[in-house]
């Protein structure tokens, strides 16, 4: 396989907010360069979400991600509770 990407994020923290609403843009191609002729394949994946400082060194993200895979789409929802040591 040969693969190449990128990705881009937008992100926005109100003034005195605890919470940054955020957009992420993701793109992958995929080849398959043993096949002939070669095959390629596209994912791109649409995320919006809100990460939530709910307290020091604790962090809630709540997400959906819109995925297209190669014509086949999903939309995916998570909850991510990060803790921060320093």
């Amino acid at each position: 396989y040969d693969a190449n990407g990128w990705y881009a994020i937008v992100e926005y923290t109100p003034p005195a907010s605890e919470a940054t609403l955020f957009y992420r843009y993701d793109e992958r191609e995929r080849t398959l360069t043993s096949a002939a002729p070669a095959v390629s394949e596209t994912w791109r994946r649409n995320t919006f979400g809100v990460a939530w400082d709910v307290m020091p060194m604790n962090r809630l993200t709540l997400q959906v991600e819109d995925i297209d895979n190669a014509g086949s789409s999903s939309t995916d929802f998570g909850v991510q509770w990060q803790v921060s040591y320093k």
